[in-house]
C-alpha cells in the first residue's frame, strides 16, 4: 500500500528511531511471504540474516497470516549499510511479496518519545529522512 499513496509518512516509536537500520530496533524486518514459499524463502533468508522466523500468533494455534493471506518471517541482519541493496535482494527472495523497508518513500517520519514529545525527520526528496526537528505533544 505504501508504493501506492501519492505522500507516505511513517509514525514510531522512538524504539524504532536509529540512523542505521538494525541498530535500535533489533527483532528484525517483516517480511510478508506466500505460504507455499515460506520454507524456501527461509532457507535463502538464512544465508543472509543473523536470523529468520515465521512469526507465530499469540491467541491462537499456527503462524501470523495477514489480510492477503499470507504469513510474516522476522528477519534480522544486524545493522545494516545500504537498506536499499537490501530491499532489493529481499525483493528477489522466492517467495517474499512485500518487505517491511520503506526505502526511499517516505517524506516525514514521526518518533513518540518516552517523554511524550514527538521528533519529526524530514526530507524534501521524498527519500529515507534525515533532518531532524523536536516538537511537544
Amino acid at each position: 500500500m505504501a508504493s501506492a499513496a501519492r505522500r507516505f509518512v511513517l509514525v514510531a516509536d522512538h524504539r524504532k528511531q536509529s540512523e542505521r537500520l538494525g541498530t535500535a530496533w533489533t527483532k528484525g524486518v517483516p517480511l510478508e511471504v506466500a505460504p507455499s514459499g515460506y520454507r524456501l524463502a527461509m532457507r535463502v533468508l538464512r544465508t543472509r540474516a543473523e536470523s529468520a522466523a515465521l512469526r507465530m500468533a499469540a491467541r491462537k494455534a499456527g503462524p501470523v497470516v495477514t489480510d492477503g493471506g499470507h504469513f510474516i518471517i522476522d528477519a534480522v541482519f544486524g545493522g545494516v549499510e545500504d537498506p536499499e541493496e537490501l530491499e532489493a535482494w529481499l525483493r528477489a527472495v522466492p517467495g517474499v511479496l512485500e518487505t517491511g523497508l520503506f526505502c526511499r518513500m517516505a517524506s516525514h517520519a514521526y518518533f513518540g518519545q518516552a517523554d511524550g514529545t514527538v521528533e519529526e525527520w524530514t526530507s524534501d526528496t521524498n527519500a529515507t529522512p534525515v533532518a531532524k526537528t523536536v516538537t511537544s505533544s
